[in-house]
């Protein structure tokens, strides 16, 4: 169709009335409307001035039928970062960026992922999660340098989400690092406290005490019918005691998780 209205010359498929109908839409003020605003956004400059518009190289092709190219071709799907390095640079040589957009936003996933792989060199990284996070939200949905793929990306990593209560979720691999580093503290600390109040004459802390039974397995004290109270003193007294364990048991609960919670935060 973009051939037809740039040329200008009827085949020989369309018929006359169909013909006519068509020029009179494309000099119509509607179409020229449409036409100069959808000019306007092509050669929107997204990164900035003189950065120019976003572009690619995958031509006509759309990114699924290119990401399944590549798949046959190699046998194995390519990764996010190999499907951008095939339709960014100039000539798919891995080398020459289209445009200045397209280099920088490279540029800021590799640092990314070198970032991540020298935090926690035992373990992979999870490229898909990093492109995502490094392209962030983008209009409609959409995912900067996947195309229509991209689409298909965002709603695999967030499948019970829509686009506008999309949560802030942190990468598999930064979650990793954060578990990784609050292991070795937490065995850090396990190591040393001992050594510490050793050497201060201290014993090592208890643990916390189990928690107590539920409700429904806890008995009231039990009255001696031989023995019965005078005046409800003896009762009340062992009721207080009972009550006042309970709570104890409940307040040293409590404050071990509120010290667990307070180190976690810190």
């Amino acid at each position: 169709m973009h051939k037809l209205k740039k040329n200008r010359v009827q085949p020989v498929y369309v018929t006359d009335e169909a013909w006519r109908r068509y020029l009179e839409y494309w000099e119509s003020e509607d179409f020229l409307a449409r036409s100069r605003q959808a000019t306007t956004n092509r050669n929107t400059e997204v990164e900035g001035p003189v950065t120019g518009p976003s572009k690619h190289g995958g031509g006509s092709v759309s990114f699924v039928t290119t990401n399944e190219r590549l798949t046959d071709s190699s046998e194995t799907p390519p990764t996010v970062n190999e499907l951008y390095l095939h339709l960014h640079p100039v000539n798919h040589d891995g080398m020459t960026f289209i445009d200045t957009r397209s280099e920088r936003f490279y540029d800021r996933l590799q640092r990314r992922c070198q970032e991540l792989t020298q935090a926690t060199p035992d373990q992979s990284v999870d490229d898909e999660a990093v492109y995502l996070n490094v392209a962030g939200e983008c209009p409609k949905g959409r995912v900067y340098g996947l195309g229509s793929l991209g689409r298909k990306k965002r709603r695999y990593a967030y499948p019970s989400a829509s686009t506008s209560q999309m949560p802030d979720m942190v990468p598999r691999a930064e979650f990793n690092i954060v578990a990784e580093q609050l292991r070795k503290v937490m065995e850090f600390m396990h190591q040393h406290l001992g050594m510490i109040m050793d050497g201060a004459g201290l014993s090592q802390p208890q643990p916390p005490p189990p928690p107590p039974p539920p409700h429904d397995q806890q008995r009231p004290p039990q009255i001696d019918p031989a023995d019965p109270p005078q005046q409800g003193d003896n009762v009340e007294r062992e009721t207080q005691e009972w009550l006042t364990r309970d709570e104890q048991l409940d307040d040293k609960k409590m404050l071990h998780l509120l010290g667990v919670e307070m180190f976690v935060k810190v």
